[in-house]
């Protein structure tokens, strides 16, 4: 058992570093790319973005984990070979068929949401498509196997190679004086050879691992495998598939929506870009500290009775309030000063308002995630899907209804409410189930409570020190030291956390021993 939960733990941690240094990349590649090809070139870049994501959640969205599942649950080599099989031909079909839908009507997909010149953007992204679909069939069998080195290495693999390539295809094509339409195809033509590459990295795998097993490549699967897969993946899927649909509705509304008030096509599409570029990539960098949560939650639970699951249910969801309160109290206070120190001064100084009204919404897609995985963990997994679709279709009527007032501002303002209604319902249920015992105090009020003062704390520090870069990059570093001491004092973290985070474990053991002693 303790080497399963050792092994458990350490691929958790695999996978986490992994997907911070692809989240990092893609900061890497996202932040200089506003400069190259511009706020213009961003709204194209983004807009076909959508378009690929939500393809390739229809495709893919929960394979790896599915596959996982059914591959580690078989009895014998053959069975997980057949899975594998059933996942190539089922997954990778579907990767034809939508990559095809891109390639050959990309005009088409483009006018659906309103962005015109999103064309050529659209339509390098199709190879791409039937790549990460292959891909992700071969991720979710090595994870079946709990060998997560070939999903974290291609993973790594993907995004250096995007962030490489496509910065140096963009900055090639804005050199020869290309538009930012071109500029944009051109950076997501890296985006599809990071595909490609992460691909062939992982077949290679899959081929030294049978020869290595001495089994075959692939052998025929039944149609029963087919629906055994399908049903495992699909009830997975779902969530992701709430969240694409919900993007595409909402880049088609906010596009129309602007160009019905009066501006152009273009500086709709600008407007867009800038929102997407800046404020969303910023958005979304503190959801990658929760994954290894919510991931954590299942096997966690696994282990324990039923008393103790309400305690480290209780506990996760503790943890999660605390590393979201202060990134989102934080990205509030340090708005224009973060956007303008990594995309400028323009860009920047555009994007700051849309990330103060967004920045609260980082900490309800915390709660909305990790409550999520508590209800799905206890059976109960209809209601996260339920919740996001409510939520998905508020975000939709608020967009359509404050869009004639506030233009681009009703974009953020529609994802806090999904996320706040979203994360609301959940947590309601997770009392409603008794799945915990909720302390509201010391769960959601406190960490809140500390993370205003983490983001007062950066605001002053910024205005003393002389609202330079260099006090940017200080005031981040003393808020968080603030913030921890914070949390230490006000009993917001307390020993029960080492059983989440067996790290701290020893830090935890000296703070309070010298609290006894005084």
């Amino acid at each position: 058992m303790k080497r399963g939960r050792k092994d458990f733990f350490s691929g958790v941690l695999l996978l986490t570093l992994s997907a911070m240094a692809a989240k990092i990349c893609g900061s890497f590649f996202k932040i200089p790319l506003v400069s190259v090809i511009g706020d213009a070139g961003m709204g194209y870049f983004n807009s076909a973005y959508v378009i690929y994501t939500f393809f390739y959640v229809l495709s893919t969205s929960g394979l790896p984990l599915g596959l996982s599942i059914l591959v580690s649950g078989s009895l014998t080599k053959g069975e997980q070979n057949r899975y594998l099989t059933a996942s190539l031909v089922a997954f990778g079909g579907m990767g034809v068929l939508f990559g095809a839908l891109m390639f050959l009507f990309p005009g088409h997909l483009a006018l659906l949401v309103g962005n015109e010149g999103a064309t050529r953007a659209i339509r390098v992204m199709a190879p791409g498509l039937l790549c990460v679909c292959l891909s992700g069939c071969v991720r979710g069998y090595f994870q079946g196997l709990r060998d997560m080195m070939p999903t974290a290495i291609s993973q790594t693999i993907e995004a250096l190679v995007k962030t490489a390539g496509g910065l140096l295809l963009a900055r090639l094509a804005a050199v020869k004086g290309e538009d930012g339409a071109a500029c944009a195809a051109a950076a997501l033509f890296g985006v599809t050879l990071g595909s490609v590459c992460s691909l062939i990295y992982l077949l290679g795998c899959l081929y030294v691992h049978r020869k290595r097993e001495e089994t075959a490549l692939l052998c025929k699967a039944q149609g029963g495998v087919y629906k055994r897969l399908i049903a495992v993946v699909l009830p997975v899927s779902m969530a992701s598939i709430v969240l694409s649909i919900s993007s595409v509705i909402d880049l088609s509304v906010m596009m129309h929506g602007l160009v019905k008030i009066g501006y152009s096509q273009q500086q709709a599409n600008a407007l867009y870009g800038n929102y997407t570029g800046t404020a969303v990539s910023l958005f979304s960098l503190p959801p990658v500290l929760i994954a290894p949560i919510a991931s954590a939650i299942v096997p966690f639970l696994a282990q324990v009775s039923s008393e103790e699951k309400k305690e480290r249910c209780e506990l996760s969801l503790r943890l999660t309030s605390l590393i979201a309160a202060p990134c989102a109290f934080g990205l509030l206070a340090l708005s224009k000063p973060i956007l303008v120190l990594l995309f400028g001064v323009q860009s920047g100084s555009m994007g700051a308002p849309l990330l103060q009204i967004l920045a609260p919404s980082v900490y309800f897609v915390a709660l909305q995630t990790v409550s999520g995985s508590l209800l799905q963990a206890s059976a109960v997994k209809s209601i996260p899907v339920g919740s996001l679709v409510i939520g998905a279709l508020l975000k939709v009527a608020v967009c359509q209804m404050l869009i004639g007032r506030l233009g681009i501002f009703a974009a953020p303002l529609g994802t806090l409410f999904c996320y706040g209604v979203a994360a609301g319902i959940n947590i309601f249920y997770c009392v409603k189930k008794r799945l915990l015992r909720l302390n509201f105090y010391k769960t959601l009020i406190l960490p809140l409570f500390c993370g205003v003062l983490c983001g007062l704390c950066a605001r002053g520090c910024y205005l003393l020190l002389g609202k330079s870069h260099v006090a940017t990059v200080l005031s981040i570093f003393i808020a968080a030291a603030v913030y921890l001491v914070l949390v230490l004092l006000t009993g917001a973290f307390d020993r029960r956390m080492a059983v989440l985070l067996p790290f701290l474990k020893k830090l935890d053991a000296v703070f309070y021993k010298k609290r006894r002693r005084s």
